[in-house]
């Protein structure tokens, strides 16, 4: 699932020469060609390697604040994307020869879809070692294109953490699902904008009050 936003709003939006179904594409390819069109006839286009769920913001001045962030999704984990070339869009691998074809973002990706296939096998500590492990390799090259992804693997370990607690019952796994939420937190408000305000942030917080609570009934229950 992809969700394409413009900064500033108003441009008409395609995902491989399709508008959108309600405000998200859903594409079969993990190519996205992503066009934007503001009324004064301002274009911006790029192509887009994804993998699982994300949300892409354009910039029609290519400023690097307009990071591509990932969808807030209700559950599981989330995916990253990767951009070609040098468009008025940043996000990850958007400057120098970062891109779909560099081995460094095709061994992220590659060991995202391993943890993607061990969360979908309900091998929840498998998953937790392969995102822990693409965590460790994108802190290698840690930069402003790489920060997106790093938001997404602490989401996706606090994700994981908190799911596997249905097979393992141990309450030390819910700590450590609001602690890798809490870091989430704190990395994405050094790279959105108002996000003290954003609407998603306050979702997140509902899901750590959520978390606290039951680890306090837990902690009660002993």
């Amino acid at each position: 699932m992809i969700k394409v936003e413009a900064d500033p709003g108003g441009a008409v939006l395609l995902v491989n020469g399709e508008p959108s179904k309600g405000d998200r594409w859903s594409t079969k390819d993990s190519l996205a060609d992503v066009l934007a069109t503001w009324p004064d006839g301002v274009q911006v286009r790029t192509k887009v390697t994804v993998l699982g769920d994300v949300l892409i913001r354009v910039r029609r001045d290519g400023d690097p604040s307009g990071l591509k962030a990932p969808i807030l999704a209700a559950s599981g984990p989330r995916g990253i994307a990767v951009i070609e070339g040098q468009p008025a869009v940043k996000g990850v691998g958007a400057a120098g020869s970062e891109g779909a074809d560099d081995p460094f973002f095709a061994a992220v990706r590659a060991l995202f879809a391993e943890a993607q296939r061990a969360y979908e096998f309900a091998d929840y500590d498998l998953a937790i070692a392969k995102f822990q492990e693409a965590y460790s390799k994108v802190r290698e090259r840690e930069s402003a294109e790489t920060a997106g992804v790093l938001s997404n693997v602490l989401f996706n370990i606090a994700v994981v953490y908190e799911k596997s607690f249905e097979l393992h019952p141990e309450v030390e796994r819910l700590r450590k699902a609001r602690i890798f939420y809490q870091q989430y937190d704190e990395r994405m408000a050094a790279q959105v904008e108002g996000w003290a305000e954003n609407a998603e942030r306050a979702e997140l917080l509902a899901r750590i009050g959520a978390l606290e609570a039951r680890i306090a009934g837990l902690d009660k229950a002993k």
